[in-house]
C-alpha cells in the first residue's frame, strides 16, 4: 500500500508536520470494527480544533507539549501522556498551550461493534486519563502509522492486531489525570523533556540533574513515581537507539558510532549497546541487513 500524501479532509490544517495511515474512509456498513485512519500531528502553536460532529470514534494521545481540552462544560489541561476519547456526537475543543508545539497521536475507528469496544476502555467517559508508560503507547502508535508502507491486506491485518494491543495498554496502564496536576509531575516532565532533547550531550544522570536544577536523588524519585524507566536507563536507551540508526541508515562503523556518543573505548560501547539491544553492534547491523 503506497503512503498517502494528501490529508483526509477532516484533518486540521493547523499543523507543522503530519504522518498518517488511511485504511478505508468508507468501510462496508456490516463491518464489525475497523481502523479508518491514524496519525501523528506536530501542531502549530495556534492549533485550535473545534468539533461539534464527527464521522468516527476517536482516541487521542499527547506525546509532548500541552493543550486545553474542552468537552461540554468540562475543561482539562492535557500533559504528556494524556489519553482521551470522543464519539461522533461529542462537542469538543483542543487548543495548544505554551510555547512548545503540541505533538499528539490519534486513531479513528468505526463499525457495528465500535461502541461496545470503546465503552470497554476506562477513557470511555469524558475524563482524560494519563499513561505513565509513555514509550509503550508511543511505540504502538508509530507501528500503527508505519503500516502505511505495507500492502493493504497486510496493513489491515497488522493494524487490527496493533489496535488490540493499544486497547490493552490503555486498560492496563491508565491513571487519573489528577496525578499530573502537581509541581512534582511538572518537574518530572521538564527533566524527561530535557533528556529527550539533549541525550547526545549527556552520558550521566548526575549531569542531567544538574542541568535541570534538581538533585540526582530527587530526579530519580520522580522517575520512579511517574515512569517505569529510571533517568539513567532512559538516557542510555535513547543514545543506543540513536546509534542503532547510525549503524543502519548511515552505515557507520562501530568505532565511528562509539565516537559519536563520546565513547573512547569501542569495547565498552559494545557492552552497553548489547545490554540495550541484546546483541553486539556488529551482530545488530548484520541481522538488520539480512532482514532488509
Amino acid at each position: 500500500m503506497k503512503e498517502i500524501t494528501e490529508k483526509p479532509p477532516f484533518l486540521s490544517e493547523q499543523t507543522l508536520k503530519v504522518q498518517y495511515l488511511v485504511l478505508d474512509l468508507n468501510p462496508q456498513p456490516d463491518v464489525e470494527f475497523t481502523i479508518v485512519c491514524a496519525g501523528r500531528e506536530v501542531c502549530a502553536l495556534n492549533y485550535d480544533l473545534k468539533r461539534s460532529t464527527f464521522d468516527y470514534h476517536a482516541i487521542e494521545f499527547v506525546l509532548s507539549g500541552e493543550a486545553e481540552l474542552r468537552i461540554g462544560k468540562h475543561r482539562w489541561t492535557l500533559q504528556p501522556g494524556a489519553v482521551f476519547s470522543y464519539s461522533p456526537d461529542t462537542r469538543l475543543q483542543i487548543k495548544s498551550l505554551g510555547k512548545k508545539p503540541l505533538v499528539k497521536y490519534f486513531v479513528d475507528v468505526t463499525g457495528q461493534k465500535v461502541i461496545e469496544k470503546m465503552e470497554s476502555l476506562p477513557i470511555a467517559g469524558p475524563n482524560p486519563l494519563w499513561l505513565p508508560q509513555v514509550r509503550w503507547v508511543h511505540d504502538l502508535f508509530d507501528q500503527l502509522i508505519g503500516c502505511a508502507s505495507l500492502p493493504k491486506p497486510e496493513a489491515n491485518t497488522l493494524a487490527t492486531l496493533l489496535i488490540e494491543l493499544l486497547f490493552a495498554r490503555i486498560k492496563t496502564d491508565s491513571r487519573p489525570t489528577r496525578e499530573t496536576c502537581t509541581e512534582a509531575f511538572r518537574t518530572y516532565t521538564r527533566c524527561r523533556t530535557f533528556v529527550e532533547g539533549n541525550f547526545l550531550q549527556f552520558k550521566h544522570a548526575e549531569d542531567v540533574a544538574e542541568a535541570c536544577g534538581v538533585s540526582t536523588e530527587y530526579m530519580t524519585r520522580l522517575f520512579r513515581r511517574f515512569s517505569d524507566e529510571p533517568p539513567y536507563k532512559l538516557l542510555v536507551r535513547l543514545r543506543m537507539e540513536h546509534v542503532a540508526e547510525l549503524l543502519i541508515r548511515e552505515n557507520a562503523t562501530v568505532t565511528d558510532a562509539a565516537c559519536a556518543l563520546g565513547y573512547s573505548d569501542p569495547f565498552h560501547f559494545s557492552r552497553v549497546f548489547k545490554r540495550v539491544h541484546g546483541v553486539s553492534p556488529n551482530s545488530f547491523r548484520t541481522l538488520m541487513r539480512r532482514d532488509t
